[in-house]
């Protein structure tokens, strides 16, 4: 899963005026700080998030009166129809990246594998767009049962459609399914921290390598020394809001790094010590 652009951000900064306690990722405490400022993560459009020309109910009645008579008597809609209901709606109000929103709201929407669920519906979109296919058998008879496969019109208001709408709010993904996927694991992401982007991906890639190149000048250091103990390298993440780049440094170098992440913000701190906990035991 790779990040899908932002439209521009509305609300450059929110104020945090009281006494906020930072802690490592390990959870014991390190700082307390006072008055500072903390970027905003609601990506939004200049119109205020909360309105939008349409209402869930709105967007439900979109679905439902464009299916099919026998699917409207049976109270059901294929996963086929919402594909191609979404992407149009997407489509119609500008959302970025139509077709990947829909695939991953829908798979999250449907419970479907982390893994391969939403390439699952972007090949059932695709086929139906080639009209042809290079899949073997047994793939396509899967994605059949599943373009095929009947959801409830209370599912779909219950469960999708809260979702959805909230993306042609332009609020992102990230946040609307609670998770995503960073470098080799997959973080869990909340409001107000910021969504980790693939140029985030990078930025560790770059740490990885000044770290190898730190470790080669302290071994040839020891080396003239004649010193044989093995040193490790401490480092400290300013700002660490959901703890995805101090994480992936200690999945990287698990044995030879000491990592204390920090943050103002308190949700960043109890999200941080979440995912640690989670990916790292």
């Amino acid at each position: 899963r790779k990040l899908l652009p932002y439209p521009k951000m509305l609300h450059p900064s929110i104020p945090f005026h009281d006494n906020t306690i930072l802690q490592s990722l390990s959870g014991s405490t390190a700082i307390s700080t006072t008055t500072t400022h903390r970027f905003a993560s609601s990506f939004t459009t200049d119109v205020n998030e909360d309105c939008h020309p349409l209402s869930e109910d709105d967007v439900l009645q979109i679905f439902t009166t464009t299916s099919s008579s026998q699917q409207q008597q049976q109270d059901m809609i294929t996963v086929l129809h919402i594909i191609d209901q979404s992407i149009n709606l997407f489509t119609e109000y500008d959302i970025p990246e139509p077709i990947h929103s829909t695939v991953h709201l829908l798979s999250a929407a449907l419970d479907l594998p982390w893994d391969t669920g939403f390439l699952d519906l972007l090949h059932i979109y695709e086929q139906q767009q080639q009209q042809s296919s290079s899949l073997r058998e047994q793939q396509q008879q899967q994605q059949t049962l599943l373009q095929n496969r009947q959801v409830t019109k209370e599912e779909l208001q219950t469960i999708y459609i809260p979702m959805l709408y909230k993306r042609l709010k332009l609020q992102p993904i990230q946040y609307i399914i609670g998770k995503w996927d960073f470098y080799d694991f997959t973080i869990k992401i909340r409001k107000p921290m910021l969504c980790p982007r693939p140029e985030t991906e990078e930025l560790v890639s770059l740490v990885q390598t000044d770290i190898r190149l730190l470790f080669r000048n302290m071994e040839q250091q020891q080396q003239e020394e004649g010193k044989n103990k093995k040193k490790r390298l401490r480092i400290l993440d300013v700002g660490c809001g959901t703890g995805a780049i101090g994480i992936a440094i200690l999945k990287l170098f698990p044995k030879c790094v000491d990592l204390v992440a920090i943050d103002v913000c308190k949700e960043a701190v109890e999200l941080s010590t979440e995912n640690a906990h989670d990916i790292l035991g």
